[in-house]
């Protein structure tokens, strides 16, 4: 019993070291995963030192434009690693194309030019490149020019004719996009093509002409989404069959002139469409397309200001910087849409990425939750240990404090313990009476018998003056070797009190040995 207790103890402590361990692991990996990320934000801190460049941004859309803003947030990634200044300019050419409107936008630029000096000068899409190809001379002379999401081919390939002009051209996935409603639904034959006719698509429409001469198996429709009532183009799609296919390419503007946005847009063909609609720009920010592709914005913005640094930094010359071609378009889906199309979300391409997914708490908090997980798990063991030894510890002390009151023999309380109830009875005026006796020859009985049966004597003794507890109202203690104290209470100590009957019974039966009844009498003094 002795070396169970001792394994016990051994296995209860080897919890408690592992758990403190484990508590000092998990702060330590979270401490270790912090100090990274400040170290890390601290050296690209430090690193980046202010340099004397400033770069003009010059937009052909307004800043409000989800795709300039990823085009803003590339730029300014790169710029801002090297501490380069960067201003922006918009030309909002979606909602003002007039001449009038470009005369204004010329003196705008004008004045700043004047007033701030520039070192470079970005151009995002194609009505910003058209604008500086014809006022290089006299807005952007001697300045290097990188021009970035350019549909139009033709009008980057006569940038790149002339000096100081380097940049990117923006392919418009339109295969991925087609490969993606192939992927989903092979046997749709019939894809319904909704576009503009804005300036700035003149480009995607050309790719379009080239890109489905690849897919000669589909059969394209065309429709205009130019300046159509809410009432027209809500008819117009909800006309398309289940079994084909939508395309948006473009911009949805109404006959009163407003231009959709791309959640506007997406909730606008959710709500009356019956087939599934893909999108061939940027759905992230949108809901109710099924899937798409979409040139990344973002990547191209980065690469503009990359080649800026280039050329301020590095001495780069625009001549040497080749027209870039190759930024990589995303494949997107929608999982809150999957279910309503049938498409199973283990059957998924693998570049893909998943939009509006219920969150992962695991995926998104697993630096912080499994270390996190090892503090609270130990923490766990370590408090039930630890209240394990509380028990164990109350359980000794409980114990202890018996033994200091109890004979060990009997379990009877002892001299101390009558004392005390004495003490207490008497001075709350309790009725009481005492009765101490002692086993006569219980010396010869131990010597004669044996020790142990003496001890059995002693415990058979004790027993049965308990059972008379059942009886009589009575405290029993062992007053010393084989002197009992019994404190009485309620009970007239004469031989005609019936109770008394129960006391003498006790003490006169005898106690057996090897089946031997052996009587013995008591000395028996009242109080």
């Amino acid at each position: 019993m002795a070396g169970k207790k001792q394994i016990q103890k051994f296995i209860h402590m080897i919890l408690a070291y592992l758990s403190v361990a484990g508590i000092l692991l998990g702060v330590i990996i979270l401490w270790k995963n912090n100090l990274s990320y400040v170290k890390e934000k601290t050296r690209k801190a430090q690193s980046i030192q202010p340099k004397d460049f400033s770069v003009l941004f010059l937009s052909s859309y307004n800043g409000l434009d989800s795709l300039v803003k990823h085009e803003e947030e590339g730029i300014l990634k790169a710029l801002k690693s090297q501490g380069i200044n960067c201003l922006a300019e918009y030309m909002d050419t979606k909602n003002y194309n007039a001449t009038s409107h470009r005369q204004s936008i010329y003196e705008n630029i004008k004045f700043k030019i004047s007033e701030k000096h520039f070192d470079a000068v970005i151009l995002g899409d194609d009505a910003a490149l058209s604008f500086a190809l014809n006022t290089q001379e006299e807005l952007f002379k001697g300045l290097p020019l990188v021009f970035l999401g350019i549909n139009n081919f033709d009008l980057a390939n006569r940038a790149m004719q002339k000096p100081l002009f380097t940049g990117s051209i923006e392919r418009v996935p339109l295969a991925d996009c087609l490969n993606l409603i192939k992927f989903f639904f092979p046997k749709r034959k019939k894809i319904y093509v909704f576009a503009d006719q804005l300036t700035s698509s003149v480009g995607n429409l050309d790719q379009f002409q080239e890109v489905k001469e690849s897919f000669s198996d589909l059969d394209f429709t065309l429709i205009d989404m130019n300046y159509k009532s809410e009432a027209e183009l809500a008819t117009l799609i909800s006309e398309i069959s289940f079994d084909s296919a939508i395309m948006v390419m473009g911009y949805f503007i109404n006959n009163k002139g407003k231009i959709y946005t791309e959640a506007e847009m997406g909730a606008f063909f959710y709500a009356h469409s019956n087939a599934p609609v893909f999108s061939v720009g940027d759905m992230r920010n949108s809901k109710g397309m099924l899937a798409g592709a979409y040139f990344d914005h973002t990547a191209d913005g980065e690469y503009a200001g990359n080649t800026v640094i280039d050329i301020l930094l590095n001495n780069k010359d625009t001549s040497d910087i080749p027209i870039k071609t190759n930024i990589k378009a995303e494949n997107l889906i929608d999982y809150s849409l999957m279910e309503k199309y049938g498409l199973k979300k283990n059957r998924l391409p693998k570049d893909i990425q998943i939009l509006n997914k219920p969150p992962s708490f695991f995926k998104d908090f697993n630096k912080v939750f499994f270390p996190a997980l090892i503090v609270f798990v130990s923490c766990i063991v370590l408090v039930t240990t630890l209240m394990f030894y509380s028990l164990i510890l109350k359980k000794s002390q409980a114990t202890l404090r018996f033994m200091a009151t109890h004979d060990v023999l009997t379990k009877l309380p002892t001299r101390a313990l009558a004392l005390e109830q004495l003490h207490i009875v008497v001075n709350n005026n309790i009725p009481f009476s005492i009765m101490l006796f002692d086993i006569d020859d219980f010396q010869q009985i131990n010597d004669y018998y044996s020790p142990e049966f003496a001890d059995e004597v002693l415990i058979e003794l004790s027993t049965r003056l308990s059972r008379l507890k059942a009886d009589i109202k009575l405290d029993i203690f062992r007053f010393g070797g084989d002197e009992f104290l019994l404190i009485l209470y309620g009970i007239n100590l004469n031989k005609s009190e019936p109770k008394m009957y129960y006391l003498r019974h006790a003490l006169s039966s005898p106690f057996m040995y090897n089946g031997t009844p052996i009587f013995s009498k008591a000395s028996v003094g009242l109080v």
